[in-house]
């Protein structure tokens, strides 16, 4: 895959893995619905099945995910059998002969917004849940593409917390937050100190080979 990257976006070791390594798999046999979330390059490790998370008799989140795809594909590469002439095993392709695949911004928000749009809609007609069910929210965090949903939920989530805050401090909930391979953006690390809710960061050392965890209360810091 790394060859059949364009020339104008080849880069480093750690880009290249982000263009040539799956991020995520999803593998749907209605109503179940298996989902990975671990980079699948063989330098990284090898048998990693801690990462794989199993829905059953889930049609509507298998749907979810299989519309999600679909309105991706509309901005994204298509990866093809190359013709005859050709030396490489496969071509890409960019789909859209309207739209160049590197100011595709627009039209990549108006294809999620349509997704989550359509999504919220369906479920506003459904009865409410049951004390013994699990709400799902799906949310999506495209900065390049002027989609934040996920920091809007975030901040929502503190906001709400602070609320409900003890002076004392017996009864203050606690936030396990994990802030992924490249630290916690400036945002959030706002929403964690303003709020003064207790909190247990889980970050990447510069390093990126190993985990830190971090407690943030109102008043000390501790790393261990």
């Amino acid at each position: 895959m790394g060859n059949l990257a364009p020339e104008d976006i080849r880069c480093g070791r750690r880009c290249h893995d982000i263009w040539v390594s799956p991020y995520g798999d999803l593998i749907s046999s209605r109503p179940f619905l298996t989902a990975n979330r671990a980079n699948l390059n063989s330098s990284y490790f090898t048998n990693r099945q801690d990462r794989y998370l199993r829905f059953g008799s889930h049609t509507d989140l298998a749907q979810y995910c299989r519309d999600f795809l679909h309105k991706s594909s509309t901005f994204s590469y298509q990866l093809l059998p190359s013709s005859s002439q050709s030396s490489a095993p496969y071509n890409l392709h960019w789909p859209d002969p309207h739209t160049h695949p590197h100011h595709l911004e627009s039209k990549a928000k108006q294809a999620l917004a349509e997704l989550q749009s359509t999504w919220i809609e369906k479920s506003r007609a459904r009865p409410p849940p049951s004390e013994s069910e699990v709400l799902l929210f799906p949310v999506i965090q495209a900065g390049q593409f002027g989609i934040r949903e996920e920091e809007q939920a975030v901040g929502l989530i503190f906001d709400r917390l602070k609320k409900h805050q003890a002076g004392d401090g017996s009864t203050s909930p606690t936030v396990d937050l994990t802030s992924g391979y490249f630290g916690l953006s400036k945002l959030y690390q706002s929403f964690v100190l303003q709020s003064g809710v207790h909190t247990q960061l889980l970050c990447a050392s510069p390093q990126v080979r190993r985990l830190t965890l971090v407690t943030f209360c109102t008043t000390d810091c501790r790393v261990r």
